[in-house]
């Protein structure tokens, strides 16, 4: 994480694999709401905007992602 940049590299290891119609989707809660910051695939997504993050959450969602989460976080990471 770069506070400076307010970005960070998210890299997970060791996720349940999960059906061909679902990925997993990294989202940047701010104050305003989550943003996505894009689906693990097999190299780091980069997160930005995390000057007023609140947390970063990853859910389970349809394999092309999701405009707003629609499960339950099974990761969140608080930044405050």
């Amino acid at each position: 994480m770069s506070p400076s940049r307010g970005k960070a590299a998210f890299l997970a290891n060791g996720l349940p694999s999960l059906p061909a119609d679902r990925a997993y989707q990294l989202w940047v809660v701010r104050p305003d709401g989550p943003h996505s910051a894009g689906l693990l695939q097999d190299e780091p997504v980069v997160a930005d905007g995390l000057a007023d993050a609140w947390a970063l959450a990853l859910t389970v969602e349809p394999s092309g992602g999701s405009p707003a989460p629609t499960t339950t976080p099974v990761l969140a990471i608080s930044m405050v």
